[in-house]
C-alpha cells in the first residue's frame, strides 16, 4: 500500500519533472528565437542608421555643390540675376526640405534606438526569468531526489 502510494507520487513528480522541462524547453527555444529577431532588428536598424546618415551626407555634398555652382554662375552672368536668383530659392527650398528631412531621419533614428534599448531591456528580464526558472526546476529535481534517497 504504501509502496503504491510512494510509486503514484514518484510517477506525478516524474511527470511534473517532464512537463517542466517542456516548458522549459519551450520558453528557452521562444526566448532564443525573439533574441534572434532582436538581433536581426537591431542590425537593420543600424543598416537603416547607416543608410540615412549616407543619404544625409550626400545630400548635403550635393546641396552645397549646388549652392556653389550658383554663386559661380551669379559672378559669370550678371546680366541674368533674375533667372539665377530664381534657381537658388528652388536650391534653397531643397536644402529646406533636405533639413526638414534630416530632422526626420534623425527622429526615425533615435525612435529606433529607443525601441533597441526596450527590446535588450525585455530581453535581459527574459533571461532573468529563465535564470529563476531553470533554478526552479533544478531546486524541484534536488527535492525529488532528496525524497527518493530518504524515501
Amino acid at each position: 500500500m504504501q509502496l503504491d502510494i510512494v510509486r503514484e507520487a514518484h510517477e506525478k513528480l516524474t511527470r511534473e519533472s517532464a512537463e517542466n522541462e517542456a516548458t522549459m524547453k519551450e520558453q528557452m527555444k521562444r526566448t532564443r528565437s525573439r533574441a534572434h529577431e532582436v538581433k536581426r532588428e537591431a542590425e537593420l536598424n543600424q543598416t537603416k542608421a547607416m543608410e540615412l546618415q549616407a543619404n544625409l551626407q550626400e545630400t548635403q555634398r550635393v546641396a552645397k555643390f549646388e549652392i556653389s555652382n550658383m554663386k559661380d554662375e551669379l559672378m559669370n552672368r550678371r546680366d541674368k540675376v533674375y533667372q539665377l536668383l530664381e534657381k537658388l530659392q528652388v536650391t534653397e527650398d531643397q536644402l529646406r526640405r533636405s533639413a526638414d528631412q534630416v530632422e526626420s531621419q534623425e527622429e526615425k533614428i533615435d525612435s529606433s534606438q529607443e525601441r533597441t534599448f526596450e527590446l535588450d531591456r525585455r530581453m535581459d528580464a527574459l533571461r532573468v526569468e529563465l535564470a529563476e526558472r531553470e533554478n526552479d526546476v533544478v531546486e524541484k529535481g534536488e527535492r525529488y531526489e532528496s525524497r527518493d534517497i530518504h524515501g
